[in-house]
C-alpha cells in the first residue's frame, strides 16, 4: 500500500510540474486595468434626440483571447430604434496608450414584422480610468440587406467581404461609459 501511495503522489507532482500555468493575456492586463470581465454600459442618448443625462444601458463581456459580446436596451424593439437586434459579437485588442479598440457585428430586424434590415458594425474605442471604469465612444455602420421579407435574410451581403460597403448608421462618436460589474 505504501508503494502505491508514493506512486500516486509522484504522479500528482509530475502532473502539476508539466501542466502549463494559465497566465493572464498581455492584452487583458497590460497598460492599465484588466478588461476581461463583465461590464455595465451607459450610452449617451442625447445624440439620438433624448434629454441631457438620458442613457441607453446594456451589458458587455470581454473575454481572454480578444473576443467580446454586448447587448443594449436598443436591441429589443423599443425607442429610439424600433428594431430587434441580435447580440453584438466581436473582437477587442489593446492599442496605443492603453486604449481598448473593439469591433463587433450584429443583425438588425424590423421590430414590427421581423424583416431583416441590415448587418451593423460597431466600432468602439475605450480609455480606462480609475480601476473599474472605461470611457469612450461608439460609431455604428450599416450594410443594408437587399430584399424584403421573407427573403431578406437570404439577401444580406457578406459583412466581412472586402467589397462590403458599410454606411454611417448613428451620429458620430456617441459617448459611452463602462463600469465593471462585481460580485456582491
Amino acid at each position: 500500500m505504501r508503494t502505491s501511495g508514493t506512486v500516486l503522489k509522484l504522479l500528482v507532482l509530475l502532473t502539476l510540474a508539466t501542466t502549463p500555468a494559465v497566465a493572464a493575456s498581455p492584452a487583458a492586463t497590460s497598460a492599465g486595468i484588466g478588461v476581461v470581465g463583465a461590464w455595465y454600459l451607459a450610452l449617451d442618448a442625447k445624440p439620438f434626440g433624448f434629454d441631457e443625462g438620458t442613457t441607453l444601458s446594456g451589458l458587455a463581456s470581454f473575454q481572454f483571447g480578444g473576443t467580446f459580446q454586448f447587448v443594449d436596451t436598443g436591441d429589443f424593439g423599443g425607442a429610439p430604434f424600433f428594431m430587434n437586434d441580435s447580440p453584438q459579437i466581436g473582437a477587442w485588442r489593446r492599442s496605443a496608450g492603453g486604449r481598448i479598440v473593439a469591433t463587433s457585428l450584429f443583425l438588425q430586424a424590423d421590430a414590427s414584422n421581423g424583416e431583416m434590415k441590415a448587418w451593423n458594425r460597431v466600432e468602439l474605442v475605450l480609455y480606462p480610468y480609475g480601476s473599474n471604469r472605461m470611457r469612450g465612444h461608439i460609431n455604428v455602420f450599416a450594410l443594408p440587406c437587399d430584399l424584403p421579407a421573407p427573403f431578406g435574410v437570404f439577401a444580406c451581403p457578406d459583412p466581412i467581404a472586402s467589397e462590403a460597403s458599410f454606411m454611417p448608421a448613428s451620429p458620430p462618436n456617441v459617448p459611452v461609459e463602462f463600469t465593471r460589474l462585481s460580485a456582491r
